[in-house]
């Protein structure tokens, strides 16, 4: 990277989708990023997107799902330097909702192996490292965190 260039960071959203004392689910698979890894669902922020929208996107896309953007609330961010996360450093928006239109299913079989959901504190063996760090940080109310960094 010359001088003039600056640093830019990988960012994404993700949906803890929440229905009494569970969360859903999605397992990765064919992606080339975290497959095998239990996550919730996201992706990437596209350029001229602002958070909510893309998470209502995501939320779409991969589920099936309607969420409005009034009905999601931020609850974490994370700055995030782990190898299994496109890129080595990235920003991550974690988003709650617990109201929606429609049943949550697999919309992307080419992506994920499974759907489903899941009580927090029986998560699956292979959840995704930093999902389980985010619940951890929100179970203490804290908003932002770094993971990975050491």
């Amino acid at each position: 990277m010359n001088k003039k260039e600056r640093f830019k960071m990988n960012a994404y959203v993700t949906m803890i989708l929440r229905k009494d004392d569970k969360i859903l689910l999605i397992k990765r698979s064919k992606t080339g990023v975290a497959d095998g890894y239990y996550a919730c669902a996201g992706g990437g922020i596209d350029g001229e997107e602002p958070a909510k929208n893309a998470m209502v996107r995501e939320a779409r896309e991969e589920l099936g799902i309607t969420v409005r953007k009034e009905n999601l609330k931020m609850v974490h961010i994370v700055h995030n330097k782990q190898a299994l996360l496109v890129g080595n450093e990235s920003i991550g928006f974690f988003m709650e909702a617990t109201k929606w239109d429609g049943d949550p299913q697999n919309m992307e079989p080419h992506k994920h192996d499974d759907v489903a959901w899941f009580t927090l504190n029986n998560l699956p063996q292979n959840t995704i490292p930093i999902l389980k760090h985010v619940l951890k940080m929100l179970d203490e109310n804290i908003f932002y965190s770094e993971f990975g960094w050491e």
